[in-house]
């Protein structure tokens, strides 16, 4: 069970940490005098979409519908 449990914490702390790090880039988007778009800049519409299907995977990995794998692609995707 401890194995499940630090897999399921390196799971979680992963996901908070990208939907900060997204959030964040929105922010810097945002306050950009410039509308374009540069390197990994993010606006609201996109960081929404990745959000709902972030949400889904995780209840999706919580009940294990998915695994590790699956839910770390749609973490990382935005990267």
């Amino acid at each position: 069970m401890s194995k499940r449990n630090a897999e399921f914490s390196e799971v979680l702390s992963e996901y908070d940490k990208a939907v900060n790090r997204n959030f964040k880039r929105v922010e810097r988007f945002e306050d950009k005098q410039s509308d374009e778009k540069h390197g990994k800049d993010l606006d609201y519409a996109e960081y929404s979409e990745w959000l709902i299907r972030l949400r889904k995977a995780r209840e999706d990995w919580k009940v294990g519908k998915i695994g590790d794998e699956e839910i770390l692609e749609v973490i990382h995707e935005l990267n």
